[in-house]
């Protein structure tokens, strides 16, 4: 959500205060992967049914992308190092 937050027309901050209208923003925007995780796409290079392992539903992935942009998750090491590509 970091790198379409930052590409929010009114900025990262302004996406993060007003966060369900930039995630519908991100979700519509076409050079990230969000609208995949939010089933508005299915692009060919992603593994959809990876992306369904992560999140069972769109719903799910909206609820942890705010966790995770507004600070109320974390991940320590060893999780970021689960989800490096072999």
């Amino acid at each position: 959500m970091k790198n379409p937050f930052e590409k929010y027309p009114q900025g990262y901050a302004a996406a993060l205060e007003n966060f369900e209208v930039a995630f519908a923003w991100a979700a519509a925007y076409p050079f990230s992967s969000t609208s995949d995780f939010a089933g508005k796409r299915y692009s060919s290079i992603l593994d959809q049914q990876q992306t369904q392992e992560l999140f069972s539903e769109p719903a799910a992935f909206r609820k942890y992308a705010k966790d995770v942009v507004l600070g109320r998750i974390e991940l320590g090491l060893e999780e970021v190092r689960e989800l490096e590509i072999d």
